[in-house]
């Protein structure tokens, strides 16, 4: 494909519409666009950092094949690279980077890196005990854990009823409980079942952006390496086409991670994103504030939850979601976007206050 000049994409029938001219000009419109748009940016939210939209914008600019590295290069070494420093960033332990055996990728979502890391332990685990078995593998994770777990593992094949969700409690704070874990696995391996063992918003980029660092890279290559013939050549031999994921296509939003924390710095990355005074403590955000009918029974709770969350989404100001933790129907109230004041926080709080006295009120 050769370069694109102005005067030829004038004279001639090229079916793109745009010459380099009028691409630059149409390219400051957009960033015209975003830069009015994040003046305004209040009545109209968003996640994604500007770093991450100029990111989102090279994606899309460049255009990249990423089948391989023979047809993409710069795309797969610049991804080794980035997953590399980024570890490193996170003082991951040695043999999760590439430098010390592991390695990492970049995934389009959550959901794919763990379909990724079941089907390399299913596989590791079924050339052990023979395919015909894979009825038999079980696998844990606590009934706090996000439903793509579930989804995922029946997508590689594990029975809906071998998947083990522990329970948690407050004692805990609602994560995993070793002792429960273990009587779990007991429980299966004595009924002949075989226990199978298998990053986003942080970054301030777009969604499809997932990092996947594990020990054992060739158990992954394994099982999702592809064996087509228009894949093999000398790179793919040499393993510069480790594959990690379900798409054969190299996910390129790396370039917003290269972008990300080089626009807005490692400090940024590692302290937060509240905007001003990011420490606000419990007594700070109550305000003093009591409610004079408190409610007492769970079942009461979960209904005056219920319709406060509808009545504070109905507003238009804020949107939050819920969560049930432990019986209890829970409004979840997320911070992290990078423009987040603490003002925003706090009139967050005053709404729910108001809806909430107002609900209590009107109860019977």
């Amino acid at each position: 494909m050769g370069s694109l000049k102005s005067e030829e994409a004038l004279e001639s029938n090229c079916t793109n519409p745009l010459d380099p001219d009028e691409f630059r000009r149409q390219g400051h419109m957009i960033i015209d666009f975003l830069a009015d748009y994040y003046k305004t940016i209040e009545d109209h939210p968003s996640n994604a950092s500007t770093a991450g939209i100029l990111g989102e914008i090279l994606c899309s600019g460049f255009g990249v094949v990423g089948f391989s590295w023979v047809s993409s290069p710069a795309a797969t070494e610049l991804e080794s690279l980035v997953m590399e420093w980024l570890g490193e960033m996170l003082k991951l332990p040695r043999p999760f980077l590439f430098s010390g055996g592991g390695g990492g990728v970049i995934h389009g979502n959550t959901c794919e890196a763990i379909i990724c890391t079941l089907a390399a332990a299913r596989d590791k685990v079924l050339r052990e005990i023979g395919e015909e078995n894979i009825t038999k593998l079980v696998v844990y994770c606590s009934d706090q854990t996000h439903c793509s777990f579930k989804k995922a593992a029946q997508v590689v094949g594990i029975n809906a009823q071998n998947i083990r969700a522990i329970n948690t409690t407050k004692v805990t704070e609602f994560g995993m409980c070793p002792s429960s874990l273990k009587q779990a696995i007991a429980r299966d391996i004595k009924e002949g079942l075989v226990p199978l063992f298998n990053a986003h918003k942080w970054l301030l980029t777009g969604l499809d952006c997932c990092c996947l660092w594990v020990k054992d890279s060739a158990a992954l290559r394994q099982a999702l390496s592809s064996q087509a013939e228009c894949l093999r050549n000398k790179p793919a031999e040499s393993k510069k086409d480790d594959r990690f994921e379900v798409v054969c296509k190299r996910n390129f939003a790396l370039v917003c991670f290269r972008i990300s924390p080089s626009a807005l710095g490692k400090q940024v990355l590692s302290t937060g994103y509240l905007s001003g005074d990011a420490s606000i403590d419990n007594d700070n955000i109550k305000d003093g504030h009591t409610v004079e009918e408190p409610v007492t029974t769970t079942a009461n709770i979960n209904d005056v939850n219920k319709r406060l969350l509808e009545e504070i989404n109905g507003t238009g100001r804020v949107f939050m979601t819920h969560a049930v933790v432990g019986g209890v129907y829970a409004i979840r109230f997320a911070v992290g976007a990078t423009l987040v004041q603490e003002r925003h926080v706090r009139f967050a709080w005053k709404l729910v206050q108001g809806h909430a006295d107002a609900i209590l009120r009107d109860r019977p």
